[in-house]
């Protein structure tokens, strides 16, 4: 029983932004996307003070908001894979590190909660 116990704790335990969520592939093709679609409208200053707005949502929440929404003269323009990449190149520059493991459209977006930028004391 401690090991079904053990498993039990460890799916409950919350993934967030702080995590490694995105590859810098996608970092590097989110920078490209956001020049092209993005950039026009918004300064990466305003992706910084939005995705603070944006603490204890998900991803998926973050993903479908602009997913809907961006580009502003054209919503829902870019394929669902281009708004992760732009979403990675956002956590890029707000200094979450990159991964592994890339952002993909699956259930997995709804378990990364984002979260302030952690720091080592």
């Amino acid at each position: 029983m401690p090991a079904l116990l053990f498993c039990s704790a460890a799916a409950a335990q919350q993934i967030t932004i702080n995590d490694g969520v995105y590859t810098d592939a996608q970092a590097r093709a989110g920078q490209l996307l956001y020049k092209h679609n993005c950039k026009r409208c918004h300064e990466l200053e305003f992706y910084k003070n939005n995705l603070v707005s944006w603490t204890d949502m998900t991803v998926l929440d973050y993903w479908y908001k602009i997913l809907g929404n961006m580009p502003a003269d054209n919503a829902g323009s870019l394929s669902r894979t281009e708004y992760l990449e732009i979403i990675a190149f956002i956590l890029r520059k707000n200094e979450f590190p990159a991964g592994e493991e890339p952002l993909l459209p699956s259930n997995r977006l709804g378990k990364i909660k984002i979260v302030p930028l952690a720091t080592n004391n």
